[in-house]
């Protein structure tokens, strides 16, 4: 038996499990093998494909031990068997009108739509094109234009636009999409994301105790994050937690925050737990 058996860490990766300039912090790498060499699980629930996240993390099937929550919790991927779980797409028509809405309202603006098999590109502008200046997005993704889209197995649309811009298309967005078609949300200022209704973390975190629960196992989770696509999953957790540079929305419902990304948020996690103060 672990001091850590059947404690689960679901961390945010960006500004939450990374430091502010990308790296991963030492501190973190340490108290992740601590964590998990005395039984406890770590994953991840990120927007990302689960393609992007191999090409970033190329050893996620040891860093990971448990499944990952991926696209905002539109499925989760079992690592270990390369195999996607419980996809959830937005209905076709849905999709097709709010990509042609998005393009009608703002024809300068930058559009990526994340698919069960790829990162499509259809519209460009300066935030996508320094997006695929990482080898990272430019080896998972295709253009496609907008002629050629059919809607089918989209997981979610991701605009990048200046923050103000965003504003405005997210208000619009909400008007036009009133009856419950789509799930809006922002993972950062310049990042607004529509995804289909009911697909966010916290609906990864609920998939995660489901699986547990088919084995007979009760799991406390404690989960992390910074910004407003994180708050469905803080919600959720046994335990939520943020980082001092979380945004504040995040900080007034999170149970406990603690050191900045930078200083290692996970292993001030790990130490908290051990020491029982979380």
């Amino acid at each position: 038996m672990g001091k850590f058996d059947n404690i689960f860490i679901i961390s945010d990766i960006d500004f939450t499990f990374l430091a502010a300039d990308r790296s991963i912090p030492e501190r973190n790498i340490r108290a992740l093998e601590y964590f998990k060499n005395n039984g406890g699980r770590f994953t991840f629930a990120t927007g990302r494909s689960h393609m992007t996240l191999l090409e970033t993390f190329p050893n996620a099937a040891e860093m990971l031990n448990t499944f990952g929550i991926i696209g905002n919790g539109a499925y989760l991927y079992d690592f270990k068997e390369n195999k996607p779980i419980n996809q959830l797409f937005i209905e076709k028509e849905v999709a097709l009108k709010a990509g042609r809405f998005i393009l009608d309202f703002y024809s300068d603006t930058g559009l990526r739509i994340l698919t069960s098999d790829c990162t499509m590109y259809s519209s460009i502008n300066k935030y996508v094109s320094k997006e695929l200046e990482n080898p990272v997005y430019r080896s998972s993704s295709i253009y496609q234009s907008p002629e050629d889209w059919t809607g089918e197995n989209w997981h979610k649309l991701v605009v990048r636009d200046d923050p103000e811009k965003l504003v405005i298309l997210r208000n619009a967005m909400e008007k036009e999409f009133c009856h419950g078609e789509l799930e809006f949300m922002n993972s950062e200022a310049d990042f607004f994301e529509i995804q289909p209704p009911g697909c966010h973390k916290g609906r990864g975190i609920e998939m995660i105790r489901s699986e547990y629960l088919k084995k007979g196992e009760k799991i406390k989770i404690y989960a992390c994050g910074d910004y407003e696509n994180d708050l469905a999953m803080l919600l959720a957790a046994d335990v939520s937690v943020c980082p001092s540079n979380a945004h504040e929305s995040i900080k007034k419902i999170s149970d406990h925050c603690l050191c900045s990304c930078s200083e290692g948020l996970i292993g001030d996690i790990v130490e908290c737990i051990d020491r029982g103060e979380i």
